[in-house]
């Protein structure tokens, strides 16, 4: 069964595994990357010439790194092991009510590992809890 990205790759994957691109080729998905940010149309809430100038400073703080492979020339993986920390930071504060910032200045940090690490078990469900459906937010 192949996933299919959003047109035009304008978001990141949200699978990791085959997929079938807009060009009809197929092409090995990784949760958080992302082909060609904007690819030359972005137009959708920020230009893309924001983005791309603001490349380094989420390269530099350890958000973003690009992928290391010429077939892949201009894509970038987002740091999902340190989002899913920073969730499970702040999924804990929402349950208990209180805010740890030792945890969060813990999470909150590029780890050996975090690029190649595989985007934990039901992340999407928990970007849905916390930010999508959350009543308090």
């Amino acid at each position: 069964m192949f996933g299919t990205p959003c047109r035009g790759q304008k978001r990141a994957d949200d699978i990791t595994g085959p997929v079938l691109a807009a060009n009809g080729t197929v092409r090995q998905a990784r949760t958080g990357r992302v082909e060609h940010p904007g690819g030359g149309q972005f137009t959708e809430r920020v230009r893309w010439g924001v983005v791309e100038s603001r490349l380094l400073v989420f390269t530099a703080t350890g958000w973003l790194q690009a992928v290391d492979d010429p077939a892949e020339d201009g894509a970038y993986q987002l740091n999902v092991a340190r989002l899913a920390r920073l969730l499970d930071v702040a999924e804990a504060g929402l349950a208990s009510g209180a805010a740890d910032p030792g945890a969060l200045e813990r999470a909150d940090r590029e780890l050996p590992g975090d690029f190649e690490a595989d985007a934990p078990a039901g992340l999407a469900e928990q970007i849905d809890r916390i930010l999508v459906s959350n009543p308090a937010t």
